[in-house]
């Protein structure tokens, strides 16, 4: 069998053909076959000027356009190491263990384990080390990172806000990750504001925080739950981050040609939640469980991870 030959080899199609390789149109790839849009072209010539010219090293102008794009005073961003150094300093072992202890266990993914079956029927997040180079307890490499944060922004000490639901077991929590924190990296300081949930959901919508603690209660067994919040726009996308390539994936798994592969698609979103983790989108903490103390004489108890979460059709009770 002949296998077709790969597309976008214009200089082949030209010698064959006879003609300019600038003359043809190859639709055999994904290209814009007019070429770059006239503003991209106009924004280049603009920058040519300033190719030769090393970038500031305060970042004026990329604070100014931060400040412009999401409405926000120019303080409220800084540009350069800062946000990995927290992703490794909390140890999530500590908070399970020693303040929840309801079963609840320590999460280094963006999607929890024992939660999504793949088409092979097993665990989408089972391997909770897949990846530890962007999310793992690493005082070490927190230390290291911090440091290169305090060297770029020529800064010694740095404070924040987080912002809390007034329930006990966030604000355990809270408590926890601020000791860790403070702990881990001297001259950082976490300041804690309660607020009832509606109130901390409203803030965090409106952009209205520097570091949030929040939950997410998943709608369906699939990833598509945790990493559909991420896209550009999402209204659950508080830190409204961006990511290209991101958004591109997603779209690919829930309205192109991967929805009819189920394990491409699976493949996929691992390309997309290491980009949320490498970029450190948000900081895992754990994955909440319950407790449950069954008679020995019951059986026949569904255990769902969504929605209802224990269902009795086919229980049953031995005499």
């Amino acid at each position: 069998m002949k296998l077709d030959a790969h597309g976008g080899d214009l200089l082949a199609m030209a010698s064959v053909s006879k003609r300019d390789p600038a003359s043809l149109l190859d639709f055999s790839v994904n290209v814009r076959p007019e070429g770059a849009p006239e503003f991209l072209r106009a924004a280049l010539v603009r920058a040519n000027t300033g190719l030769a010219a090393y970038p500031s090293p305060n970042a004026e102008e990329a604070l100014a356009a931060a400040a412009r794009r999401y409405g926000l005073p120019a303080g409220r961003f800084a540009f350069g190491n800062g946000s990995n150094e927290l992703i490794h300093a909390l140890a999530r072992d500590a908070i399970t263990g020693d303040v929840l202890k309801d079963g609840s266990a320590p999460c280094y993914t963006a999607v929890p384990p024992q939660f999504a079956t793949g088409p092979d029927g097993s665990d989408f997040s089972a391997d909770q080390t897949k990846f530890a180079d962007s999310c793992a307890f690493d005082a070490a490499k927190a230390a290291e990172y911090y440091e290169t944060a305090k060297s770029e922004l020529g800064k010694d000490s740095f404070s924040f806000d987080m912002i809390v639901d007034a329930d006990d077991a966030p604000q355990k929590v809270a408590q926890v990750v601020k000791e860790q924190l403070e702990t881990t990296l001297p001259g950082f300081t976490l300041n804690l504001t309660v607020e009832p949930k509606k109130q901390r959901v409203q803030d965090m919508q409106d952009g209205n925080f520097e570091i949030g603690l929040t939950r997410w209660g998943p709608d369906y067994a699939d990833p598509m739950t945790y990493l559909g919040m991420w896209v550009t726009g999402n209204s659950n996308n508080y830190g409204l981050w961006s990511d290209a390539d991101y958004d591109a994936i997603i779209a690919e798994c829930t309205t192109g040609d991967l929805c009819t592969d189920p394990e491409g698609r699976w493949e996929a979103m691992y390309d997309a939640e290491s980009i949320v983790l490498e970029q450190a989108a948000i900081f895992p903490l754990y994955g909440q469980c319950n407790a449950e103390m069954i008679s020995s004489a019951v059986t026949g108890v569904d255990f769902h991870p969504v929605a209802l979460n224990r269902v009795y059709k086919d229980a049953k009770k031995s005499v």
